[in-house]
């Protein structure tokens, strides 16, 4: 039996167990305009502008898998798809009316349509993966450089930044990491210090280059205009150069895309039985437990660390309430930035006899649904996490900036990060004067 249409304005309007389980699925998006899932939000979520219904996005992402995992070709994908959504009726332009009750003209399925859909998602996962091995081989070549495609169809701003080279941490590649732009055809080539001087290459430093800016972006359709920032760098020769719009953003990097909308969405609930078990149940997930071990068990054993950060989970609503009443403002998105994960697993900290094991590392996202405690530590304005240590004197405590600092989270400085991993004594969180219990 085909699956029946599922819109995600309906998600909270189901009962608990259902939206839970919608939830947990963590990887589709519908979406009215490309707009509405901006940036690095496409990173994690699969989405197709205008796709409202669950079964039509499912095809599509199911045919692109396909291609991916079989290296089918652009041909195969448009041929492939093509019946597919015109038995569903996804095909060709139809009026709908928008979340505002405006009536539109929607583009759906159509071969240049497709070919778009596979020439992005194709070109945006290759990326995203060729980002995750130079990163793992940083210390072997840790200088990547941007390659142009020079022919007609380069635009200016990617041919201006052919060649540069720059080190893998540096701010530039939080922007300019391709693709960057609708069917950019650039990439990165990662380089070792001996073939550094043997091309005669220099390094260069994005300080005091990188730029934003604010551009309108129209929807042809509704003709509704927005503001949107658009990120670029000033080249050395003093060339100020931007990315498209919906592209300042490295695809390898991103992570937390749909846990943002999710939270987005999530502050508009008011049942707080709802909005408990949405939270504990993302939070528990094995599957996000899995990813969360894998990728910081990567990081452990390479020693290296770029500048995003991995999912821990959810904040707590009293916890986010508390902390409003402090008077800032949480993005209820708890992240742990991979420098702070080595920085908790340094030597030092195994030396002085505070290091977490890697065991209770890799398994931070369980224990941030099952504190002990939760205090509030007034001289940091900070949220302090505590759980049981195998010494009973002792306990396990995780700081946690809400929202962090950009020092902290340089790549998305409004999530809340987790700062720092350690052992302690329970005797210092009994000092009324420094710290107040939110639970």
């Amino acid at each position: 039996m085909a699956d029946k249409p599922f819109s995600l304005a309906a998600a909270f309007g189901m009962a608990p167990r259902d939206a839970v389980a919608y939830f947990q699925s963590k990887g589709y998006a519908t979406t009215f305009d490309w707009r509405d899932m901006w940036q690095d939000a496409h990173a994690r979520a699969f989405t197709v502008a205008s796709v409202a219904r669950m079964d039509v996005l499912r095809d599509i992402r199911v045919a692109l898998s396909t291609a991916l995992q079989e290296g089918k070709t652009r041909d195969w994908f448009v041929k492939e798809l093509t019946p597919i959504l015109q038995k569903k009726g996804w095909w060709g332009p139809r009026f709908d009316v928008d979340p505002d009750g405006r009536a539109r003209k929607v583009r759906q399925g159509s071969p240049a349509r497709l070919e778009l859909i596979y020439r992005q998602n194709v070109q945006g996962a290759y990326m995203a993966g060729r980002y995750k091995e130079q990163l793992a081989d940083a210390e072997n070549r840790p200088y990547w450089q941007y390659v142009a495609v020079l022919d007609q169809r380069t635009r200016p701003a990617h041919a201006a930044n052919d060649g540069a080279v720059y080190p893998y941490d540096d701010p530039f590649w939080d922007v300019w990491y391709p693709p960057n732009g609708w069917g950019c055809r650039c990439r990165t080539r990662a380089l070792s210090r001996r073939a550094m001087e043997r091309e005669g290459r220099e390094v260069q430093n994005s300080e005091g280059r990188m730029l934003e800016k604010t551009v309108e972006t129209v929807n042809r359709d509704t003709g509704l205009v927005e503001d949107r920032t658009v990120s670029g760098v000033r080249t050395p020769g003093g060339l100020e150069v931007y990315t498209d719009a919906g592209f300042s953003y490295n695809p390898g990097a991103a992570a937390f895309g749909t846990d943002m909308e999710l939270a987005r969405r999530l502050s508009r609930v008011e049942d707080p039985k709802l909005y408990a078990e949405v939270v504990q149940s993302i939070n528990n997930s094995p599957l996000r437990q899995e990813q969360f071990a894998r990728d910081a068990a990567r990081m452990l054993d390479n020693r290296t660390a770029g500048r995003g950060s991995l999912a821990v989970g959810l904040v707590d609503r009293d916890i986010v309430d508390f902390v409003r009443e402090k008077g800032f403002e949480p993005a209820t998105i708890l992240v742990l930035p991979e420098k702070q994960l080595l920085h908790a697993d340094r030597e030092r900290h195994h030396r002085l006899g505070i290091a977490l094991t890697r065991s209770q590392l890799l398994a931070l996202p369980r224990m941030l649904s099952q504190p002990e405690a939760v205090l509030w530590d007034i001289r940091h304005n900070s949220v302090v996490y505590l759980y049981p240590d195998s010494n009973p004197n002792r306990c396990i405590t995780i700081p946690a900036e809400m929202p962090a600092q950009k020092k902290i989270t340089r790549y998305a400085p409004r999530l809340d990060a987790v700062v720092n991993a350690y052992t302690t004594d329970r005797e210092i969180y009994r000092r009324a004067a420094d710290y107040i219990r939110i639970r």
